[in-house]
């Protein structure tokens, strides 16, 4: 299995229910929800109390060697929580190590999770604690919806001064086939950072809805595993290699109609560019530039 690069878990603090109190549990369904600031996408599947499949991509500020997530794995639980609280992914200081993604929430009501990439996950739900950073809501449609979708990336500055690459992407669905183009900023082939004009021209795909599912389930994944194999998967996550190379898609489908959302549907995601490079020990450590991020919506 391949593994996310380890994050730093920030403790903040969930509102608390009163002691006792059972919170409104969310109805059965596939919530989706986005976060255009930060670039992150989750899809969650609700079933009985409990979240069986997530797939989420973290926020861009979580850096360049994260990319996608499809659990749960490892020690994550499933369940929602009696006061509303959930988590699922690898809990810290489970046996990959310390600090590895943990998604977290609470439940917003009947038809509303709270999503979080702050989380502080111990032996059970009861020890988590992260304000939610957006809300997904759910949806009876399936994306990627037909339709054209095109606008900017737009670069992301590090605490270094350091950004990705910028430029305009469009991505073309028809019949569930994902096809894409984008001119882009080219970047230093060591630190990932632009270095300026002439722009490059990038493709993607063709990717059809569904492909690899299967084998990208229960794995994290860094940017450039999406060589071998690149995926769409039947939520509407992808990961796509570039032609030319150093330039891998990243980002999840959100379907027409959430409530809350866009109604003509949008992809959100980030483009990466920052290496990996390989220790002699087998650690990863990862140029400066963290990727550049997207969210379009679909033109009428």
């Amino acid at each position: 299995m391949r593994v996310l690069r380890c994050l730093t878990c920030v403790a903040v603090a969930f509102p608390v229910l009163a002691s006792g109190v059972q919170a409104a549990g969310p109805r059965n369904g596939t919530y989706y929800g986005y976060d255009a600031d930060g670039g992150a996408v989750v899809a969650a599947t609700v079933k009985n109390g409990r979240i069986p499949v997530l797939q989420a991509m973290p926020p861009v500020d979580t850096g360049p060697g994260v990319s996608f997530y499809y659990g749960p794995i490892g020690q994550g639980s499933d369940r929602i929580g009696r006061s509303g609280k959930w988590t699922t992914g690898v809990t810290p200081g489970g046996p990959l190590g310390p600090d590895y993604l943990t998604v977290c929430g609470n439940t917003l009501g009947s038809d509303a999770l709270g999503v979080s990439f702050n989380c502080n996950s111990g032996s059970g739900n009861d020890d988590i604690s992260g304000r939610p950073q957006f809300r997904a809501r759910p949806s009876r449609k399936s994306p990627p919806a037909n339709g054209t979708y095109s606008g900017s990336v737009s670069q992301t500055t590090s605490s270094t001064g350091s950004s990705g690459t910028d430029g305009t992407l469009t991505l073309t669905v028809s019949r569930g086939t994902v096809t894409g183009s984008a001119t882009l900023a080219p970047v230093d082939a060591t630190t990932g950072v632009a270095t300026g004009p002439p722009s490059v021209d990038v493709s993607y795909g063709p990717v059809a809805s569904g492909t690899n599912d299967a084998s990208a389930k229960g794995n994290s994944y860094l940017a450039e595993d999406c060589a071998s194999p690149p995926y769409l998967t039947r939520l509407g996550m992808f990961c796509l290699p570039s032609t030319p190379p150093g330039y891998t898609l990243i980002g999840g489908f959100v379907p027409v109609g959430v409530k809350g959302l866009p109604r003509r549907g949008l992809v959100s995601g980030t483009v990466y560019t920052a290496p990996t490079q390989s220790g002699p020990d087998g650690s990863q450590t990862f140029g400066p530039a963290l990727p550049g991020a997207f969210a379009i919506t679909a033109s009428r």
